[in-house]
């Protein structure tokens, strides 16, 4: 598998874990930040915090779902374990339409391929991380 179409099913994961909390005994950490683009917030979108297995980092991936610039784990997501990770951030437009195929998109057009970084993340709660996505 590519990296593309891992992504792919990371962000499906994680829409189908929208508003799930899951009680799976490992210790996670709320965060919450802003997320840009080309010095403008996102309006919508998702950030996927992937635990980076290439570091030992064994726990459960982490999401939350981009509105307004802003993202926040514990409201409308899932809280990440702490430690190294590899982020991935899809931005939208946040104008709703209708594919080719007729399926519904309402967080709109890409407004970017995803963006991946890695970083470590803190091991304590309530913690504000701000993303800047540069211009591709």
């Amino acid at each position: 598998m590519n990296k593309t179409t891992i992504i792919g099913i990371y962000f499906l994961l994680s829409i189908l874990l929208i508003g799930c909390k899951p009680q799976d005994g490992v210790t996670r950490f709320d965060l919450s930040g802003s997320v840009t683009y080309n010095g403008k917030p996102i309006p919508s979108g998702t950030i996927m915090f992937l635990p980076d297995v290439t570091q030992n980092n064994m726990g459960s991936p982490g999401f939350a779902v981009i509105e307004n610039g802003q993202y926040n784990t514990n409201k409308k997501g899932n809280s990440p374990v702490g430690g190294p990770h590899e982020i991935v951030i899809d931005g939208r437009d946040g104008v709703a339409y209708i594919d080719s195929l007729g399926a519904k998109e309402p967080q709109g057009k890409k407004l970017f391929e995803p963006y991946s970084l890695r970083m470590d993340l803190p091991k304590k709660s309530r913690e504000t991380i701000d993303f800047d996505v540069p211009t591709q």
